[in-house]
């Protein structure tokens, strides 16, 4: 083997000898060439498929993942201007595991495991300070849990508690919120949160928090400051009323008389305050008793007669006349007090106008009438082009029945003063009047818009052409040809001395090869050329 290649690179020494300026750069271009694109399509095939690791990463945990990487000595690639990391795919799963285990991604929130490292000689101020830290924490974490939402951060107020009720404070929360593109939260899920932190934080109120999204808007306020914030926004408040209503009636236009054949507006009036009215009415014509209160009381006298006979010493001592008695007995009565209250009747009634209450509303539509195709008188033939189509006015029947489906659908009330209006007028386009041409087909946009690509990719291929037909197919050729030495035998099938018989007008030189080593240099060439 090492002497075939020893007697190998004499003979290729002597054939780029024998080579012309031009068919030299020839063969250097071809193996520049081949060397390129065997180092292209090697690296690709050699390079791993590449899965995303973590996307929507922030700057500190994105610098959290890639020095971890990087000491493990694992390949990486960074996406989306950095918040978005992958690695090859075959070590996604195992990584978030690892990573995981080590608190990564973390995005700086800190939880309940605060507590691990505490020391004993920690303050109360300093306990209190880590509590409220770790429990704004874990309710990031969880927020950032819902589907909508991309990241969250929660603010609480904890008041130090007084012994005195009258100096006691409320406990209040605040959380932004960052959404994920394209999603918005609704009024359902912004009061979920808010009863989430509430649950969560002791004594407090779900109405004590405040939600915002990253961009400032205002998803949740605190109760008692809705009202100024509708006031604020009463115009949103009534454009939404006004577009729903039109929309209602349009809906159902639109199956009546077709797509694009009927208008609809809705100008409504709206409360803009709050009104809470109390009444008390007192009706003197009506009493009713209130209470009652009896009393009953026995009393006995004694009666007229008593002691008789002899008064003085006699009456009195031992043995004496005993006094006499007079036969009257004594007496009893009974006295019974009955007391009654009375009062007269009353009523009270609460009245509650909410804001953004409709109080007036003014409909307009118009109503396109019909089209029928234009008739050609017999005897004609029908024109090119043929005849536009035949406007036709609604009938009131038709306008009557119009407006009761209005009405119908957007709560039409008389009595509020409510007012309609439908009218019938012929639509038409602006378009229609102008003569316009229709753009031949080398001036049509979809044309215009595909051919810088298609002139790129023609520019490209006749390149790719002009390379392979006017450089790479004459020098292969030629390299070919120059390629098959001319051997020539002196005596029979075998040469003994070994000679090599050169073109005339050259230098006969004498190589000790035989007939079989140069079919191998021939068919080593080939073989080198073709690959």
């Amino acid at each position: 083997m090492l002497d075939g290649l020893g007697k190998i690179f004499p003979q290729l020494a002597q054939f780029w000898a024998k080579l012309s300026a031009g068919q030299k750069l020839a063969f250097l271009s071809v193996v520049l060439l081949s060397v390129g694109a065997v180092t292209l399509i090697g690296k690709l095939a050699s390079e791993p498929s590449y899965s995303t690791l973590y996307a929507n990463l922030s700057p500190e945990d994105a610098s959290k993942i890639v020095d971890e990487l990087t000491s493990a000595s694992i390949p990486f690639k960074l996406e989306q201007a950095g918040t978005a990391i992958q690695v090859p795919v075959e070590r996604v799963y195992d990584l978030r595991l690892e990573l995981a285990s080590k608190g990564i991604p973390s995005s700086g929130q800190v939880g309940f495991e605060v507590f691990e490292e505490a020391s004993l000689g920690m303050t109360p101020f300093q306990q209190q300070v880590h509590f409220r830290r770790a429990l704004e924490g874990e309710l990031e974490r969880t927020i950032g849990r819902l589907q909508p939402v991309r990241w969250a951060r929660v603010h609480i107020n904890l008041p130090e508690r007084s012994a005195f009720r009258r100096d006691r404070r409320d406990p209040t929360a605040a959380v932004v919120l960052g959404l994920i593109q394209g999603r918005a939260l609704s009024e359902s899920e912004a009061a979920g949160i808010s009863q989430l932190v509430a649950g969560a934080v002791e004594g407090l109120d779900s109405g004590k928090v405040t939600i915002v999204d990253s961009k400032g808007r205002l998803l949740a306020q605190p109760r008692g400051e809705a009202d100024a914030t509708l006031a604020t926004g009463a115009l949103d408040v009534q454009h939404k009323i006004e577009q729903d209503l039109a929309a209602r009636a349009q809906s159902l236009l639109a199956a009546a008389v077709g797509p694009d054949k009927a208008v609809v507006t809705v100008s409504a009036l709206i409360e803009r305050r709050r009104i809470e009215e109390r009444q008390t009415r007192v009706n003197p014509d009506e009493s009713a008793v209130i209470s009652t209160q009896s009393t009953e009381e026995s009393r006995t006298t004694p009666g007229l007669g008593g002691a008789a006979g002899i008064p003085g010493t006699e009456s009195n001592i031992p043995g004496g006349q005993p006094p006499q008695t007079s036969g009257s007995a004594s007496g009893s009565e009974t006295i019974t007090r009955e007391t009654l209250n009375f009062d007269v009747s009353r009523s009270r009634s609460t009245t509650v106008v909410p804001m953004g209450e409709v109080k007036r509303l003014s409909i307009a539509v118009l109503v396109d009438g019909s089209y029928e195709p234009a008739v050609v008188p017999d005897g004609q033939e029908a024109p090119d082009p043929p005849l536009p189509p035949v406007y036709r006015a609604r009938t009131p029947e038709e306008l009557s029945t119009y407006t009761n489906i209005v009405k119908r659908a957007v709560g039409f009330d008389e009595a509020r003063g409510d007012t309609i209006e439908v009218q019938n007028v012929a639509f038409r386009s602006p378009i229609q009047d102008l003569d316009v041409t229709p753009p031949s087909f080398w001036e049509s946009p979809l044309l215009q818009a595909l051919m810088p690509g298609a002139m790129r990719l023609i520019l490209a291929l006749g390149g790719i052409g002009l390379l392979i037909f006017l450089v790479l197919r004459p020098a292969l050729n030629q390299l070919a040809q120059s390629a098959q030495p001319t051997l020539t035998a002196q005596s029979g099938e075998t040469q003994t001395a070994g000679k090599l018989d050169l073109p005339p007008g050259d230098a006969e030189i004498a190589i000790p090869i035989s007939k079989d080593q140069a079919r191998q240099v021939a068919e080593a060439m080939r073989q080198w050329l073709r690959e």
